[in-house]
């Protein structure tokens, strides 16, 4: 089987070369143009038509002709479907971005007991060294930009100006100055503190917690499989009664009431028999 695969891919590399000598010739051609182009060039499709009769070549041109606008708007189409996709796709990417950078911003800043305002960030100020109270300035600072959305300068949530790296006095400044523009109040304050807090659950409770999640699921594939079960045997009761031989074989569920109490038993259907009128009795 080797022997008959090719060295090289050198049918796709003309045809990668063809496109890379189209977009350098014609940049602002669309893609089914250069694809058109491509085709056009590759199956020859002109050789065919000059060998066809001048009969079957008029049709041809005639149903080419008819059909170009249903097969240009099945293009569009096709290409919207893709763009739509892929912002889709994007969008999604980017927001799985943003919910991961405040989950992680979230957790960082909970280290430096959650969101300081004035009176705690010259507690932190007092109390931190150098090293720690860079980190913890340059946590807050990212807080208020990711998860607070806080409205001000850009600068102010800047590490560096100027490629030079602001200096913690500095860093206190910027602080400072957002949480003057964007000033929370203490319910706000308490809220925001709450859901950066971090709750932790024991393993019974984790345990307990997970069963009731399964006993959920269970019962709602129960239901899903019974409506199943249901919606199939109204499907398949007609034919079942014109046809009573074909339940041979099957399983079945048999309702039995007995002193006002309802069982149901699993059974097998071995023979199928009809019954004679009595005539005496009718």
């Amino acid at each position: 089987m080797s022997k008959n695969v090719p060295k090289t891919n050198a049918i796709s590399e003309r045809d990668m070369a063809i496109l890379d000598n189209l977009l350098k010739a014609k940049p602002a051609a669309k893609s089914s143009t250069l694809e058109t182009v491509l085709m056009w060039t590759r199956n020859k499709p002109s050789k065919w038509l000059c060998n066809l009769p001048v009969s079957e070549r008029h049709a041809a041109f005639e149903s080419a002709q008819k059909l170009a606008p249903q097969y240009i708007e099945i293009i569009q189409n096709r290409q919207k479907s893709v763009e739509t996709q892929i912002a889709n796709k994007l969008a999604e990417k980017s927001e799985q971005t943003k919910m991961t950078n405040k989950l992680s911003v979230s957790r960082e800043i909970v280290k430096f007991g959650g969101v300081w305002d004035k009176s705690q960030m010259e507690q932190q100020i007092n109390t931190l060294e150098a090293k720690q109270l860079r980190e913890a300035l340059l946590v807050q600072i990212k807080f208020h930009k990711v998860v607070l959305l806080s409205k001000v300068s850009k600068e102010l949530f800047q590490e560096t100006y100027n490629k030079k790296k602001y200096s913690n006095e500095e860093l206190q400044d910027n602080l400072s100055k957002i949480l003057e523009l964007n000033d929370l109040n203490d319910d706000e304050q308490d809220s925001v503190s709450s859901e950066c807090a971090m709750s932790y659950k024991s393993e019974d409770q984790i345990q307990e917690s997970l069963q009731s999640k399964k006993n959920i699921l269970f019962s709602k594939l129960s239901g899903e499989r019974l409506a199943r079960q249901i919606k199939q045997q109204k499907e398949s009761l007609p034919y079942y009664i014109e046809n009573p031989k074909d339940l041979v074989g099957k399983k079945i569920s048999q309702k039995c009431s007995e002193n006002n109490t309802i069982q149901w038993f699993d059974a097998q259907v071995i023979s199928i028999k009809k019954l004679k009128a009595d005539t005496v009795k009718s």
